[in-house]
């Protein structure tokens, strides 16, 4: 299909484009009943002007030339770490979205997001948010040749709620990725320590029963919320 094509080519990206539409609406096809709540959702998917899909395939094929993913739905299981300042480890699993590679090998992480809100840098830097520190510890294991760019959300809602957005960079990456006034967090060697002895710390407070099962006993203000 699309890998006939030389996509450098403008006229091409618009043939790839309508392969890639027919392909998911005969996806689209096996799996709607025709309801009315079907209608909306194939119009807000596959509306020429405001549908989603029509969107990412131009947005994709748009930027095939810069990264080709290398992974998809990528499956990582007892892949086994150690705290910096002890022998302690901890073994994690997760799935990440999407690997990508640029002609000189250096790989970036793809994290589809379909929500309002994307975890701002201070979120990552505060741990508030840990998905994608966990997955530049994955990709570093994984790929351990190949230096690391950073990590990208792409979020995809609506038409206005739609884009990449680049979570963190490394100090390689930063060099590498054109950013314009862009300034995501530097996922250097201290940032790095500092989220490995946290998530060492939750570790430790799981294990030793400070995190309770029961909302009530530890935190009373969540009561409503939660119970």
């Amino acid at each position: 299909m699309t890998e006939e094509l030389d996509l450098s080519q403008v006229e091409n990206q618009g043939i790839a484009q309508q392969k890639l539409h027919h392909l998911a609406l005969k996806k689209w096809e096996q799996y709607s009943d025709g309801s009315f709540y079907w209608s909306v959702k194939k119009e807000a998917l596959f509306d020429e002007q405001k549908g989603l899909i029509p969107l990412f395939c131009k947005s994709e094929l748009s930027s095939m030339s810069l990264f080709k993913p290398i992974a998809l739905e990528k499956n990582v299981s007892d892949l086994v770490i150690q705290a910096p300042s002890s022998q302690e480890k901890m073994t994690i699993k997760g799935t990440m979205d999407v690997i990508l590679k640029n002609k000189d090998d250096a790989v970036l992480i793809m994290d589809y997001k379909t929500g309002k809100n994307l975890p701002s840098g201070s979120d990552l830097t505060h741990h508030r948010s840990l998905q994608l520190p966990f997955y530049s510890l994955i990709l570093e294991a994984l790929y351990p040749d190949n230096p690391s760019l950073g990590g990208v959300y792409f979020q995809i809602r609506n038409t206005y709620y739609f884009g990449k957005t680049f979570a963190y960079i490394t100090p390689l990456g930063k060099d590498a990725l054109d950013l314009g006034r862009k300034r995501p967090i530097i996922a250097d060697t201290p940032f790095i320590q500092d989220f490995k002895d946290h998530i060492f710390k939750l570790k430790n407070h799981i294990e030793s029963g400070h995190f309770s099962a029961n909302s009530k006993a530890t935190l009373p203000h969540m009561e409503q919320n939660r119970s």
